[in-house]
């Protein structure tokens, strides 16, 4: 198979070591297999990294055992600082604090009064009213989070379409193609990415699943009939390419390797030289241009699928853009 990024042997390592300890022990075979984990990474894996994993003083008693015995049997045994209770330090339990109260605000009406979320609400707002002192005096008042620049009048709304398989229209701006649309979906599932609230929907438009940014999202009138088609769900990211999705095929220098660690890619390797081959999907054109100008020389070769056959063309035409504009702000 391609080479793993860093982040794909994380959760591949976080999801094998509970495995492998609560059967006793498996084979590298078995685990390899399981986990689509390549047999030489997955031994330098264990015995380099997860037998190093542990607390201070790094003591036997707090690093996890890793054995590989004769017959290529691995066993994987907790140290005993695993067994302690679970304890969070003022940076976890602020960040938990503060994850709770966005989820919370969205659970709120219009007007700040009880509303048809009161279940959920309820055992929330109590659970981070007994996290609130171990993240420090006065942190109801001074922990304050809102996503993104959604209108909570249409975060209620969309709420509401979701819980009761409502159909809604919507005027929607397409950052990518500058145009106002006006659609009518249905509403499936409600999430949160990189700082912006996101509705995946069935849209009638587009005939098929799509996901909105509900900030770009200028009107929502509620329709009052039952969503006719399955409901939208499974989706938590804010872009989900399909078969007709174009493709770029991108080769970048080392220092272009964040590429492979901060996006979803469906194909990375690494050559003899230490250039990384990468292949992505791609959402749309301006997104694009951004990719291709952060990367900057550290992008050795590109090409791609129409209408994005030649990436690093698309590039210098948003760098012209952007210093015609620049240019002509200053005169």
């Amino acid at each position: 198979m391609s080479r793993l990024t860093a982040r794909e042997r994380l959760l591949r390592l976080l999801a094998l070591i509970p495995w492998v300890a609560s059967r006793g022990g498996a084979t590298v075979d078995e685990i390899a297999e399981r986990f689509d984990y390549p047999r030489a990474a997955l031994l330098r894996d264990l015995q380099e990294v997860v037998f190093m994993v542990g607390v201070h003083p790094f003591t036997p008693d707090c690093l996890i055992e890793v054995d590989v015995d004769a017959d290529r049997v691995v066993h994987i045994r907790y140290a005993d600082w695993f067994s302690r209770p679970l304890a969070l330090d003022t940076r976890e339990a602020a960040a938990l604090f503060t994850a709770g109260r966005a989820v919370a605000a969205t659970l709120f009406d219009g007007e700040g009064g009880a509303g048809a979320d009161d279940a959920l609400r309820g055992p929330l707002v109590r659970a981070l009213a007994k996290l609130a002192p171990r993240v420090g005096p006065g942190a109801g008042e001074a922990v304050d989070i809102r996503l993104g620049t959604a209108s909570d009048e249409i975060l209620h709304a969309l709420r509401d379409a979701v819980e009761h398989r409502r159909r809604v229209r919507i005027e929607y701006f397409a950052s990518s193609r500058s145009e106002l649309t006006e659609r009518v979906i249905e509403p499936g599932r409600m999430f949160s990415s990189a700082g912006n609230w996101y509705v995946a929907a069935w849209c009638e438009r587009a005939g098929g699943p799509r996901v909105f940014r509900v900030d770009r999202i200028r009107s929502l009138e509620p329709l009052g009939d039952q969503a006719r088609h399955p409901r939208v769900d499974g989706i938590d990211r804010a872009f989900t390419p399909d078969e007709t999705t174009p493709r770029v095929d991108l080769v970048v220098d080392p220092g272009g390797a964040w590429v492979a660690e901060q996006y979803p890619v469906e194909r990375h390797e690494v050559d003899d030289e230490g250039r990384h081959h990468i292949r992505l999907a791609v959402a749309d054109r301006p997104w694009l241009e951004r990719l291709v100008l952060r990367l900057g020389d550290n992008l050795v070769a590109a090409s791609g699928d129409e209408p994005y056959t030649d990436p690093v063309a698309l590039g210098r035409e948003a760098a012209r853009r952007i210093l015609e504009r620049y240019a002509a702000d200053r005169s």
